[in-house]
C-alpha cells in the first residue's frame, strides 16, 4: 500500500467555513431557479464544500459528504446540460431538488477544464447516467466556449470521452495528451503547476491503458506527493483547491474499474470515495 504526504489542513476550520457556506446553498439554488445562467456560481460553491468536507470527514462517512458531492457533481455536469441547447429551452436537467431547468445555449464555463473537474466528480459518484451525458459533450462545442486552453486539454478530454464510453483509445490522440503536458509549450499553464497537478493523473492513465499495476502504484504515489508539493503551503481557508486530490482519485477508481489493484492511504483521497460506499 501507497502512504502518500500528510497535509495540514486544519479540522476545526474546515467545519467553520461549512457552517459558513452551507447556509448560502438554499438562496443559490433560489437564484439558479430564476436565472439558470447562475448554475456555475451554485457549481463552484458546492465544490468549495465538498473540499472542505474532504477534510472533516476523510472516510466519507457521514452522508452529508456524499450529498454534497452529488449535488456538485450535478452541478457541474447540469453546466454541459444547460449549454446544449438554444437559450430558454426547458432542458430535464436535475440539480438538487431543481427538476427541470432551461437552456443557457452556450457559455464560456462550459470548457475543457469544467469538463474535467465534472468528470472526475461523476466518476468519484460512480454515476453511470452522469458520465454518460459526459461523454455526449462535443468536445468542438467546449473548444468553441475557450479562449485559453492548453494543447494537452482537448485530446484529453477526447481520450476520457472515449474510455468512459467503452471505446478504444486511438494510440495519436494519447500521444497528443502527452506531448501537450510539455512545460515549453504551454502558454496558459505554469510549468510547476503542469508537472505537479496535470501531468501525474495523465501518467497514472497511461498505466490504466497499459494494465501496469506496478508502474501504476508508483505513478499514483508520486501523483498525490506532487500535489502535496503543490499545495502544502496554501492557505486553505481561501484557497481549499487542494483539500481534495479529485483527478487522481478518479484515476484510482478507473484502475480499480478495469481490474488493478491500486492500494493508496492520503488525507487527499477520502476512503470511502475510493471504496465508492456510499452512506445514505
Amino acid at each position: 500500500m501507497s502512504t502518500a504526504s500528510e497535509y495540514f489542513a486544519d479540522v476545526r476550520a474546515a467545519w467553520r467555513r461549512i457552517e459558513e457556506l452551507s447556509p448560502r446553498v438554499r438562496g443559490l439554488v433560489e437564484s439558479v431557479a430564476a436565472d439558470s445562467t447562475t448554475l456555475p456560481v451554485l457549481f463552484e460553491h458546492l465544490l468549495t464544500m465538498l473540499r472542505y468536507r474532504a477534510v472533516v470527514d476523510g472516510a466519507a462517512t457521514d452522508p452529508d459528504t456524499w450529498q454534497d458531492l452529488d449535488f456538485a457533481a450535478e452541478a457541474a455536469t447540469g453546466i454541459f446540460g444547460l449549454a446544449a441547447a438554444e437559450a430558454g429551452t426547458m432542458t430535464d436537467t436535475r440539480v438538487g431538488w431543481l427538476d427541470g431547468l432551461p437552456a443557457t445555449g452556450p457559455t464560456a464555463y462550459a470548457t475543457g477544464r469544467t469538463w474535467l473537474t465534472a468528470a472526475w466528480l461523476a466518476i468519484a459518484l460512480r454515476d453511470a447516467a452522469m458520465i454518460d451525458k459526459l461523454v455526449a459533450v462535443p468536445v468542438a462545442a467546449m473548444r468553441d466556449a475557450d479562449s485559453d486552453y492548453d494543447a494537452y486539454l482537448y485530446p484529453w478530454v477526447e481520450t476520457l470521452q472515449a474510455f468512459l464510453g467503452h471505446r478504444e483509445v486511438p494510440p495519436e490522440l494519447f500521444l497528443a495528451v502527452m506531448d501537450g503536458t510539455d512545460p515549453d509549450l504551454a502558454r496558459h499553464t505554469s510549468a510547476e503547476f503542469m508537472m505537479r497537478v496535470i501531468y501525474p493523473p495523465i501518467r497514472m492513465f497511461y498505466y490504466i491503458l497499459r494494465r501496469d499495476e506496478e508502474k501504476f502504484a508508483t505513478a499514483l504515489s508520486d501523483a498525490v506527493d506532487r500535489h502535496h508539493l503543490q499545495w502544502a503551503t496554501a492557505d486553505f481557508d481561501t484557497d481549499p483547491e487542494g483539500l481534495l486530490a479529485s483527478a487522481p482519485l478518479a484515476m484510482v477508481i478507473l484502475a480499480r474499474s478495469v481490474g488493478m489493484s491500486a492500494e493508496v492511504r492520503s488525507p487527499y483521497l477520502p476512503a470511502g470515495f475510493l471504496r465508492g460506499q456510499r452512506v445514505s
